[in-house]
Parts: C-alpha cells; structure tokens; sequence
C-alpha cells in the first residue's frame, strides 16, 4: 500500500535531499517488516512526528470556538480539565521563523499572538474568532484564519529513550485511520 508522501517545507534549501528521503521511506518500509498483532490490553504508545501532526490537527479542529458555540466538539466541556499526559504541552505560534502558518494579524485584522493552549496536558483555551468570541462572550484571540503553526512542544526526553524506558508497548509512525470530526451525536 503505498504512503503519502507531504513536503512540509516552503524554501528550496530546507527541503531534504531526496536520496535522504528514499533512506527514510526504505527505513519505515523495513521497520514493518514482523510486525505483529499485539494482545488486547492497556499499553502506552509512542507517537511518531506523522501521527503527533494528526493528533494536532483533531485537538486543532475541536478547540475551534465555532465547534465550542455549536457545542459540536468533543473538547467543549473541558476548558482548565486534563485532557492530555502531563508532558504534553500544545502551542500556536503565529511567529515561527518560516511556519507555513506565520502572520501578524488574522483575516479580520486582529493580531495574532503566540498561545499556550495545552500546559500540562490542561486545556487552556480556544481559538476565537469576532463571531465565536462574542457568542462564547470571551475575547477574541486573533484566529479567525483558525490555527497558524499548532504544535506539539518537545519533552525532556527524546524520543529513542522514551521507546527504550517502553518494556510492553507500542510505537506508531503512521497516520491515523480516522476521519476528522469534532461532532458528537449525543445531544
């Protein structure tokens, strides 16, 4: 089955050479291989930078203050309440060196700031447009475009040690296979 393949990079000389590319796509290809189907049960699970991006993308989309008004989102309840591990700490950063996200104001001209919007694993707010703000009865936060570079901020600890503390686990570097949605169907 083949992978897609997304070039993330809007500069010539960020881009990764593409020999570098086909030792990665060869390395991930090869890690598959013996895979098994582990036993049902609780396990921890590392996330690769792929997955880690998708995650983004879900919590992005359910702390929309559109999706918090509509009362669409699976977040809506859980303002200042743990909603990650407590390593996990999210940003939007309007202001990252070449993001393909970066601006100083927003499509209805108010200027965007950086946000801590995941300390802690404690979700600390929404992303506000005119409209939602008002209708939520909170500020505004300069993000009537939606998300600028929403990330997932570095550890303590990095990546290869994490997978080598796992003595029963798992570790993912693919997508998730599940639509995007932040709509409940429960009312």
């Amino acid at each position: 089955r083949q992978r897609q393949m997304c070039i993330r990079d809007r500069y010539g000389e960020d881009l990764k050479k593409p020999e570098l590319i086909g030792i990665k796509a060869a390395e991930n290809t090869l890690a598959r291989i013996g895979a098994i189907k582990p036993n049902t049960g609780k396990y921890p699970v590392v996330f690769g930078p792929r997955v880690a991006r998708s995650i983004s993308g879900h919590i992005s989309s359910a702390i929309q203050g559109s999706a918090i008004a509509r009362k669409t989102s699976f977040l809506k309840d859980m303002m200042n309440k743990q909603i990650a591990n407590s390593s996990i700490n999210m940003i939007d950063d309007p202001f990252l060196k070449r993001g393909l996200g970066s601006r100083l104001f927003d499509r209805e001209g108010l200027g965007c700031s950086k946000q801590l919007m995941i300390k802690d694993g404690v979700l600390q707010g929404w992303f506000l447009d005119l409209a939602s703000a008002k209708q939520l009865n909170m500020q505004p936060t300069g993000n009537a475009n939606g998300t600028s570079n929403f990330m997932i901020m570095p550890g303590d600890i990095t990546p290869e040690n994490l997978i080598k503390e796992i003595t029963d686990g798992s570790v993912s570097y693919t997508h998730l296979s599940c639509r995007r949605s932040t709509l409940c169907r429960s009312r």
